[in-house]
């Protein structure tokens, strides 16, 4: 198990939340700072949903303060934020193209156990302020709620132990494919800026090295 991420600027959400709760702390005012809370996650939610003709990935309704050097100097830039659920629908769909049925299968199985891996295990590793947004959303009866709050950076961080041989599918096929499926993704969400390479890029040899033992691992 590695430690959790550190701590971040505070998102809109985690911001508005953090106000909102105080605001429930007041006399007669914890009704209406509920009914914001919910308005809050249901924009929230709106906003982030799959339509048939998607918004180009890594566009959305929250971004991300980001440093970048631009002429020179370095410059307050903004990240779009794109949920766990979104990203790994798009990666999924990208990586279904022209392959065989029985493939398709296979990669659907590793999606499942992936956001299976995500809800029960990457969501105990989180650090307290995103714990703290998890169990918000859990109020308002969300089944999945770690794809739905969390972002791409907390899903790369979790990849390195989604390969770790207790988490490893039980099908020889399957755990090949679950390899391959989290190695690209990492790569993926640097290649799609939805991660500062910088700040990330840890986790992407991580998740590296723990493919290559994965594969050498006499489980397989």
């Amino acid at each position: 198990m590695r430690a959790p991420l550190g701590h971040k600027p505070d998102s809109f959400s985690h911001r508005a939340i953090r106000c909102l709760k105080l605001l429930m702390l007041l006399p007669e005012s914890g009704h209406l700072s509920r009914l914001l809370l919910e308005g809050l996650f249901q924009f929230s939610h709106a906003m982030q949903a799959v339509d048939p003709t998607p918004v180009p990935l890594g566009e959305s309704a929250r971004t991300e303060p980001k440093r970048q050097k631009v002429g020179g100097r370095l410059q307050d830039v903004r990240m779009d934020f794109v949920n766990s659920d979104i990203i790994l629908r798009r990666f999924f769909a990208a990586s279904g193209h022209t392959r065989h049925p029985e493939s398709l299968l296979r990669y659907e199985r590793v999606q499942d156990h992936l956001r299976t891996f995500l809800e029960h295990v990457a969501a105990a590793q989180l650090n307290s302020a995103d714990q703290e947004l998890l169990a918000l959303e859990r109020q308002f009866g969300t089944e999945f709620p770690y794809v739905q709050v969390m972002g791409a950076r907390q899903l790369l961080h979790a990849l390195p132990d989604f390969l770790a041989i207790p988490h490893l599918l039980p099908d020889f096929h399957d755990r090949l494919a679950q390899i391959s499926v989290a190695s690209r993704l990492a790569q993926w969400l640097c290649s799609r800026k939805l991660v500062e390479r910088e700040d990330s890029w840890d986790d992407v040899v991580l998740t590296r090295t723990a493919a290559e033992r994965a594969r050498r691992s006499p489980v397989i």
